[in-house]
C-alpha cells in the first residue's frame, strides 16, 4: 500500500507543478503587458521553482 501512496503523492506533485508552469507560460503575454517583463519572470520563477524542488526532493526522499 505504501508503495501506491507515494506513487499518488508524486503523480499529484508532477500535475501541481505542471499547471503552475504550464500555466504561467500561458499567461506570459497578458501578464508582462500588465506588469512588465522583469516582474512577471521574477513572479514566475517564485512559483515555479519552489515547486520544482518540492517534486525533485520528495521524489529523491522516497
Amino acid at each position: 500500500m505504501e508503495t501506491h501512496k507515494t506513487s499518488l503523492i508524486i503523480l499529484i506533485l508532477i500535475l501541481i507543478f505542471a499547471v503552475i508552469h504550464s500555466g504561467g507560460a500561458a499567461l506570459r503575454i497578458k501578464a508582462e503587458s500588465i506588469m512588465g517583463p522583469r516582474l512577471w519572470r521574477l513572479c514566475f520563477v517564485f512559483l515555479s521553482l519552489p515547486s520544482a524542488i518540492i517534486l525533485i526532493s520528495y521524489f529523491f526522499s522516497s
